[in-house]
């Protein structure tokens, strides 16, 4: 039991923001998926098209949360990194990097 509780793949804290974000993300998804089920399914034209339409703009809806998402995930990791950080030396540039780590 010690042994899976070290091993196990702890789950990183997330603001509520990265929460809702990553909700939307999940929905976007399987707005995808069914948005080219239905392509599939299609016989008539017209409605061919506006699966490829939907199925385009549920894309782009994709791609926009992932670049915010990961955007806000450089945030977090910057603002944590920061508090971690020791205060900064008025030597050289191999002093101040080893007082970065």
């Amino acid at each position: 039991m010690y042994r899976e509780f070290l091993f196990k793949k702890r789950e990183p804290d997330f603001s509520p923001e990265a929460r809702s974000l990553r909700a939307e993300i999940d929905l976007v998804r399987l707005s995808m998926e069914s948005a080219r089920n239905h392509f599939e399914q299609e016989a008539d034209p017209t409605l061919i098209d506006c699966h490829i339409f939907e199925l385009n703009a549920a894309q782009l809806r994709y791609q926009f949360l992932l670049r915010r998402y990961k955007h806000l995930e450089t945030l977090t990791e910057a603002a944590a990194c920061d508090t971690r950080r020791k205060p900064r030396c008025r030597l050289g540039l191999a002093s101040q990097i080893s007082c970065l780590i």
